[in-house]
């Protein structure tokens, strides 16, 4: 089919405002309810634009993320997400893919649990023959894709990949981001203290790098004086990794808290 989302300009012209309103005013709520907004919208309407290949989707147990981190860089996701909501889509199965892609990445950027479950219709899905012959490889190489995040859906003990994924994979540039997409929410199925681990890695490689703990280096300044310098990036993603830290260890004693009282 193809087309847009049939947004009102009054609604998409007030979730523009909200969001730039939210991040001037660093106001997490506000922008986790856009967060909600945009990515229910877009489930509900992926299923009516691309009907020809896509039956339902839902979005699974998701855990919104409370955004601590204003910078220009996640305003300009937020934007970019909304436009992709107004935007007419075309009707190819590569359209679907794209649109599935920005999808992905905007809900894991901007949740910590949960992921978004496709179900397709049974034309889109290719058997590991015939996507090896639109990747013109081998079968073992298709299997080693699956391997690496090639999306695909078991039926009847048998392995299906949407098309949809198969064009995307055709270019490195999309396959990488697919693969990052796949990394994601195999970390989202990790135990909390696999979380901690991998976290306290990544928090000790800034401290190797910077040469200290982000309080001392950092503890001194304000938020618009963090936000002004040329390691900005590194500083938002360093704060982040230390909030998510703190979040895993407190899942952590409420497992062991649930565990004693079992």
């Amino acid at each position: 089919m193809g087309g847009a989302i049939d947004m009102p300009t009054l609604v998409f012209d007030k979730s523009k405002e909200y969001i730039a309103h939210a991040f001037k005013e660093k106001d997490s709520a506000a922008l986790q309810k856009e967060a909600v907004f945009l990515i229910n919208t877009l489930a509900t309407s992926i299923p009516n634009i691309f009907s020809d290949y896509v039956r339902y989707v839902a979005v699974r147990r998701p855990v919104y993320k409370i955004q601590k981190n204003f910078l220009p860089k996640y305003e300009t996701e937020y934007l970019k997400f909304l436009e992709l909501l107004t935007t007419k889509m075309g009707n190819k199965s590569k359209d679907l893919g794209n649109v599935k892609l920005e999808f992905n990445k905007f809900f894991l950027n901007n949740t910590d649990e949960g992921f978004i479950d496709f179900d397709y219709q049974t034309s889109e899905l290719l058997s590991v023959d015939e996507t090896a012959h639109l990747l013109s490889c081998s079968k073992q190489s298709v299997y080693n894709y699956l391997k690496r995040g090639l999306e695909f859906q078991t039926v009847n003990n048998v392995a299906k990949i949407p098309r949809s994924t198969v064009e995307l994979w055709k270019d490195p540039r999309t396959a990488f981001e697919i693969q990052w997409v796949y990394q994601q929410n195999q970390l989202r199925k990790q135990t909390h203290e696999d979380k901690y681990d991998r976290i306290q890695s990544e928090i000790a490689a800034f401290e190797k790098k910077y040469g200290d703990t982000f309080e001392n280096i950092y503890g001194s300044f304000t938020e618009d004086e963090l936000d002004g310098r040329d390691e900005a990036v590194d500083i938002s993603d360093w704060k982040e990794l230390i909030m998510e830290k703190k979040d895993v260890l407190y899942k952590i004693k409420q497992d062991r808290d649930n565990a004693k009282s079992e």
